[in-house]
């Protein structure tokens, strides 16, 4: 959810559609909205029973050298091959891509799924959280990787997949950690520090 629109209930929930993104600058985004409008427009002129999953920020661990051309892929590459020096910031809602897919498969299995469903941790995570966790997982880091910033947290509500849908949140400390132990092994992503390790 772009940070510029302000929550209608004091967080992000299903209620919320962005409605301040631009086409010149955040084409992206405003394509996931306008599709989503259009799928609810015609559920609604041919009857259809429509679920939408609204997954955030997707991280988690890749089964293919293949996949080396994502944004999520080319994020966590930049961070594991950065230098010691690099300033790193910024704050991220996110979610595992092991939980869009289970996400996925309960909407369907799910008789009662009606609506919108976030699919996301409850907090934005900060560079330095993600920092932290990588030094933990990865002792060779400790020294190797920078210190990520701290930053305010955005707080998401993403009760209703859990709750109705029964859906599981991976820790996302297990999305961080084994999506880099994906990205190393694969090739996808060579840290000095990994490889002078291996």
């Amino acid at each position: 959810m772009n940070r510029k629109q302000q929550p209608k209930h004091g967080q992000y929930c299903e209620d919320d559609w962005n409605d301040v993104s631009q086409i010149d600058s955040e084409a992206y985004w405003v394509s996931k909205v306008q599709a989503e409008r259009t799928a609810w427009e015609l559920a609604d002129h041919l009857g259809l029973d429509v679920v939408t999953l609204l997954p955030n920020f997707v991280l988690g661990p890749v089964i293919s050298a293949e996949q080396s051309g994502g944004v999520s892929v080319g994020f966590m590459k930049g961070i594991l091959e950065s230098p010691p020096d690099k300033e790193f910031s910024g704050s991220w809602t996110v979610n595992d891509v092991r939980d869009v897919a289970a996400a996925h498969i309960l909407a369907a299995e799910k008789p009662h799924a009606k609506g919108r469903y976030i699919v996301s941790q409850p907090e934005s995570i900060s560079a330095r959280f993600i920092t932290d966790t990588l030094k933990h997982a990865f002792p060779a880091a400790k020294a190797a990787l920078p210190d990520g910033a701290d930053a305010e947290m955005a707080h998401i509500n993403s009760s209703r997949v859990v709750e109705d849908l029964g859906l599981k949140l991976t820790p996302v400390a297990d999305t961080i950690r084994d999506m880099a132990e994906s990205l190393m092994k694969l090739g996808i992503a060579k840290p000095a520090w990994y490889t002078a390790a291996v």
